[in-house]
């Protein structure tokens, strides 16, 4: 399991790498990173926001494909249409987060807290799932992907 987990980081590494850069909209990446403010409809993508919290703030419509958000905390947080296709969400907290019609194609979420999040119609395809803590609190097994096992 280790190994499949140091291969999928290296897959996110190297494909952020080779994503030139996302033209993620500064005043928004600002706003965000000063805290304690929602930011709807805000363009995050390929932005990095490590270890951030977000609280329970809005990021409703946001576009964070492909950013870098390992050890974030969205913690009850709205991020319903979100999109963050691509992004690495490595030890993320969403508990109780509402995520409904979000996207995380080809997230990886390996060791993130879904515990009680609201995930409706979320679309997981390909979401790398495994070890993560599931809405119902069961732990993702090898090989979750795009559904927890």
């Amino acid at each position: 399991m280790k190994k499949f987990v140091l291969v999928v980081l290296a897959l996110v590494v190297m494909a952020m790498a080779a994503t030139k850069t996302m033209a993620f909209n500064q005043a928004d990446f600002d706003k965000v990173k000063r805290g304690g403010t929602s930011c709807l409809n805000c363009d995050l993508s390929g932005a990095c926001l490590v270890g951030l919290n977000f609280g329970t703030n809005s990021m409703a419509n946001s576009n964070l494909k492909g950013a870098s958000l390992m050890n974030v905390s969205f913690q009850n947080a709205q991020l319903d249409r979100a999109d963050f296709s691509g992004a690495a969400l490595m030890n993320a907290n969403l508990a109780g987060a509402m995520v409904n019609q979000t996207k995380f194609r080809g997230a990886v979420l390996t060791g993130a807290n879904l515990t009680g999040a609201l995930l409706g119609t979320a679309d997981l395809t390909d979401a790398v799932l495994t070890g993560a803590t599931w809405t119902d609190g069961k732990k993702c097994g090898p090989n979750s992907i795009g559904v927890c096992r």
